[in-house]
């Protein structure tokens, strides 16, 4: 015989479980300031599941950004230090994460914490971003609004051109470099009177 009673209990159980599942999924609100726009204004709304890449690409598309330009997010949680969660893996520090690894909603712990988008890895230019609310809503979103002038995502000033050229001056190779660069290239076997077009043509096969 069909127990109606048992019936509804289990239905009961069912329902309030799949509230309870529903309702759990968190929501963040971020919003983006600017040191050089003061009326800038980026709000992204995203569910706990959004990868740092898709937040990354998101402000990009906001922006009119170039997105395959090198950027970074920096968190700082209260009992580790910074980290960073890079792009592209840079090889050079153990401590970086990959975006398109990390979750965002695994490294936001409360309200008011605070982000940083590096944009502008020449400059040093970034974003500061910090968690204006948390909250719990039952299906997936991602929004991003921009308000004010939009900061220019690439600048290079006579002071960053200097310190990018320190790199290609003549005394940064060592000479062990222009020894073996030296000794790899003989001048004599390729100068003018002995280089002949024709014998080299004749001595091919086609």
């Amino acid at each position: 015989m069909f127990d109606t009673n048992l019936y509804n209990s289990i239905l009961s159980i069912y329902e309030i479980d799949n509230q309870i599942y529903n309702y759990a999924m968190k929501i963040y609100k971020l919003i983006f300031h600017s040191l050089e726009e003061e009326k800038f204004i980026l709000s992204a709304t995203f569910s706990e599941h959004l990868l740092f890449s898709d937040l990354h690409k998101g402000i990009q598309k906001a922006l009119l950004f170039d997105p395959m330009q090198m950027a970074s997010f920096f968190l700082h949680h209260p009992t580790e230090e910074e980290i960073e969660i890079a792009l592209f893996d840079m090889g050079n520090n153990d401590k970086s994460l990959l975006m398109d690894e990390e979750r965002v909603g695994d490294h936001i712990d409360y309200k008011g914490q605070r982000l940083i988008y590096l944009f502008d890895f020449f400059s040093e230019r970034s974003l500061i971003a910090e968690v204006e609310a948390i909250e719990n809503q039952d299906k997936e979103i991602f929004n991003i609004d921009v308000k004010g002038p939009i900061p220019q995502q690439i600048l290079i000033d006579s002071e960053n051109i200097e310190h990018l050229m320190d790199g290609y001056q003549e005394d940064a190779y060592d000479d062990d470099f222009k020894d073996e660069f030296d000794n790899d290239f003989d001048q004599d076997e390729f100068g003018n009177d002995e280089f002949n077009f024709d014998e080299m043509s004749e001595s091919e096969n086609y």
